[in-house]
């Protein structure tokens, strides 16, 4: 996988996850995040990432470790795969 740092494939995942970080809701982050994302995608003439299944857990956990670790590079890879399969 190479993908290009200023890249919607990077943007798009980095955007999601600072927005997840900073909870601006009581409820309903994930749904608002998860639009927010498809407005995105869409934008970039991309298809939306879709998390079903088995990459759901692997959502949440890499999502988990960008927040605590501040590495996006599996979070981004996940989208990405999850981009090409949609």
């Amino acid at each position: 996988m190479n993908i290009i740092s200023g890249s919607c494939f990077v943007l798009i995942p980095k955007a999601h996850a600072y927005f997840i970080a900073i909870h601006p809701f009581g409820d309903g982050n994930g749904r608002v995040g998860r639009a927010l994302v498809m407005v995105q995608c869409l934008n970039a003439r991309l298809m939306p990432p879709t998390f079903d299944g088995k990459n759901r857990a692997m959502y949440y956990a890499t999502m988990e470790h960008a927040m605590a670790h501040g590495r996006y590079a599996p979070l981004i890879r996940l989208f990405y795969e999850a981009t090409e399969r949609a």
